[in-house]
């Protein structure tokens, strides 16, 4: 039996799983990140995403949950660098490594002009990058070039003569490196896949640092089909080919993680003409769900932007355009689970200021002192002194 649902029920729902209904005192940071993962790839987005789900944000128990190894930074779906519990790296990188040759040439699509004259298969390789991986980040960590330079020379040692000199060659498509030191910093994301790496950065850090994570207990693997049944709770209704563009793998790869489902497990649903999928278990009661109250400052990496019917959040082409760019993109304001505006915020010594921009939305129904009571809990989460607002028109 099909189910038949409006969308505003489908909106509801995603406010809700995604914890921005209501801030629940007994919600936990393990708990919050561990939905979908949440994208950090600067400073302060995890902070910035704990700020819209968690009454206080205190900093200081965000590293401590990193320092204790209760949540790891790795680089995860899409290349992306993601955090979620330590413990969770079974679920969502294990399922993405590439299982034969195919899988492996889908993320390496842009790798060969390396890999031609070098003719050896992709497997070969990103099997000798892990190993030497786990040899070169046991007591150290490096960054992503000095990473990928020691990958290129413990490489070279184990080559056959053969492979040397062409490994060694300049590189086609990157100045100042070999070709061996492209392909393995290529091979990078597909690594972390393989094995768990923990990335971090200090406060005196400007880049990431790769370092190993002993940590995280491969041995027991999870199921194939865990990541795609995450999936499909935090942005179900969906399909197959949604999941394979969301999780940056090719539609063979999406189709095996998402046929390792229980067979019973999903549950079709029709929405305004559209047919998709959820989880049985969330498909009932969706009517019930409370409604979301009051002001959240969505950053530009949080994880509710990731949903498949962005229309549900933005109207129209010119607020689509605006709010998910290709680079630079603002967050989002929103007001009773409606985004009535973007912003962005600047900092001077330990004063935070946000300045929010109108999208002629009813941006005028939200209350002066509940945007200044949401921008402060931001600045806290950040470990900075909220100095006031702006708001400007587009």
């Amino acid at each position: 039996m099909q189910l038949v649902l409006e969308q505003k029920d489908i909106y509801r729902r995603y406010l809700s799983v995604h914890n921005l209904g209501r801030r629940n005192p007994s919600d936990t940071i393990r708990s919050l990140v561990d939905t979908i993962g949440m994208r950090t790839p600067v400073a302060g987005a995890l902070e910035i995403s704990l700020a819209a789900r968690m009454a206080c944000v205190d900093p200081q128990q965000v590293l401590a949950s990193t320092v204790t190894h209760n949540l790891m930074r790795t680089v995860g779906i899409r290349g992306a660098i993601l955090a979620f519990a330590s413990d969770s790296w079974n679920v969502f990188n294990a399922p993405l490594a590439p299982v034969g040759e195919a899988e492996a040439m889908y993320f390496l699509r842009g790798a060969g002009a390396l890999l031609l004259p070098l003719a050896m298969d992709v497997g070969t390789l990103l099997h000798l990058a892990s190993e030497l991986s786990l040899e070169l980040l046991e007591d150290t960590s490096l960054t992503k070039r000095e990473l990928g330079k020691a990958l290129a020379e413990g490489a070279l040692e184990r080559l056959l003569p053969s492979k040397r000199e062409v490994w060694s060659w300049p590189s086609p498509l990157f100045d100042d490196q070999i070709l061996g030191e492209s392909l393995m910093r290529f091979l990078l994301p597909l690594v972390c896949l393989m094995v768990p790496i923990e990335l971090w950065q200090s406060p005196t850090d400007t880049v990431f640092r790769y370092t190993s994570a002993p940590f995280v207990d491969t041995a027991t693997g999870g199921s194939p089909g865990a990541l795609a049944s995450r999936y499909i709770h935090a942005y179900g209704p969906t399909n197959v080919d949604e999941f394979a563009v969301w999780a940056g793998i090719s539609p063979m790869h999406a189709k095996r993680l998402w046929d390792s489902q229980p067979s019973d497990a999903l549950a079709s649903v029709r929405c305004e003409g559209r047919e998709g999928w959820m989880l049985q278990r969330d498909s009932h009661g969706l009517s019930t769900l409370p409604p979301c109250e009051g002001v959240r400052l969505l950053g530009p990496y949080d994880p509710l932007l990731g949903i498949p019917r962005k229309h549900l959040l933005v109207n129209g082409k010119a607020q689509h355009k605006y709010f998910f760019r290709s680079a630079g993109s603002p967050g989002m304001v929103l007001y009773d689970g409606t985004v009535v505006a973007g912003w962005s915020y600047r900092c001077k010594g330990s004063a935070f200021s946000l300045a929010v921009e109108d999208i002629g939305e009813a941006l005028g129904r939200v209350a002066t002192d509940e945007i200044e009571a949401e921008a402060a809990h931001v600045a806290e989460a950040l470990g900075l002194v909220f100095d006031g607002f702006t708001v400007a028109r587009r």
